[in-house]
Formats: C-alpha cells, structure tokens, sequence
C-alpha cells in the first residue's frame, strides 16, 4: 500500500493565509530554525486570535532586548481598533496557552498589543 506523507507548510507561508504580516522574515525564520517547538504553538494560537478578532491587523515580529543582544522574543502583535476588557482578558488568556505549551522551552513567544499608529 502507497503511504502519502504530508509535509506541513512552513509558518511564514501559514501566516500569510491567516493574514498575519511578518517584520524582517528571514531574523523570524533563523529564529525559528532555532526552535523547532514554535511554528505549531505560533500557528495554532495564531488561528485562534484570526477568528476571535477577524478584522484585527496581526504583526509576527522578532524584537531584541536593548540592554542583551543575546535575549530575543518573537511577539504577536496584535493592534486594534480599541481596547476593552474583553479583549485585555483573551490577551491574558493566550498568554497563558503560550506558556504553558513552551514551558520546558528555551523559546520566548508572547501576544501583545501594538498601540502605534500604522498609517
């Protein structure tokens, strides 16, 4: 019998369907490489943010400490058009999901907000 194998598509190419931006892909992809247990964790907590807030702009984005080069975060950003309980409770929520899920991890993966204005 022919066993077909499925090849999961690289997160940067499922963000894109899910209509997250990526900052400077290819320091998320090194990153990533470096840490092999954050694409299902990203995609899955992604999707769950996409259908909870639909019309939300999402920014997957690597960010270094200013005061050590070596400490690094990859951050969903999520940046709506207001900010309610509700939505600071899902935040927390997620958060939550994330830690848990990476928590024998030496990857650092947080959903935060982004309050600047992207014109």
């Amino acid at each position: 019998m022919l066993r077909r194998t499925y090849k999961r598509p690289p997160l940067l190419e499922v963000m894109a369907t899910l209509r997250v931006a990526v900052a400077n892909p290819d320091a998320v992809r090194n990153y990533l490489g470096e840490h092999p247990e954050l694409p299902p964790v990203i995609a899955q907590l992604s999707n769950e943010v996409r259908q909870a807030l639909p019309d939300v702009l999402l920014m997957l984005e690597l960010v270094y400490d200013p005061e050590d080069s070596e400490a690094e975060t990859l951050l969903l950003y999520l940046q709506p058009q207001q900010v309610d309980q509700p939505l600071l409770d899902n935040l927390q929520d997620w958060n939550h999901k994330v830690a848990k899920a990476l928590t024998s991890s030496g990857a650092w993966f947080l959903v935060n907000l982004d309050l600047r204005s992207h014109k």
